[in-house]
């Protein structure tokens, strides 16, 4: 499956025009980036390097890839450019989906030792609740359950 991702991953480099991944920052670290994208069963990591101050954690962003990808997970690779993806914040809500992932990826309640995916981010505007759905690919408990958390918004 690792295989089959990274192929994904170098065959999509060599295209200039569309980004090669899209996905959330979940990690950030002196000039590197983690981008996790996915859907209900298939996730994608990659450590990205060059990423500068470009972007913050909790952002949807669009990435170019500049060069090889090694092989090992999360995967690892160079930026060639980035684009933050502006999501439109919900009605009646006082935070937007990004602040909410970055106080929530900062908060106790996430290990900083996992590498997690986002499967969903909503607003509750009658509860006036974010609920995000997170996704375990790599956890320090070996636990891979989707895990269900809500986050008041203030």
């Amino acid at each position: 499956m690792k295989k089959l991702i990274l192929l994904l991953f170098v065959c999509l480099s060599g295209c200039s025009d569309p980004a090669t991944l899209e996905g959330y920052v979940m990690k950030k670290d002196d000039h590197r980036i983690l981008v996790v994208n996915g859907s209900d069963d298939y996730y994608n990591a990659i450590w990205l390097s060059n990423a500068f101050n470009e972007v913050d954690i909790g952002q949807y962003v669009h990435v170019w890839i500049d060069g090889p990808i090694a092989e090992s997970f999360p995967a690892q690779g160079s930026v060639e450019k980035v684009e933050v993806v502006q999501v439109e914040k919900p009605k009646g809500a006082t935070l937007t989906q990004e602040e909410v992932l970055k106080q929530l990826l900062s908060s106790k309640q996430v290990n900083q030792q996992d590498v997690i995916g986002v499967k969903n981010i909503e607003y509750d505007g009658a509860a006036d609740v974010w609920k995000i759905t997170l996704k375990p690919m790599v956890s320090a408990s070996g636990d891979d359950q989707e895990v269900v958390l809500k986050w008041k918004d203030e």
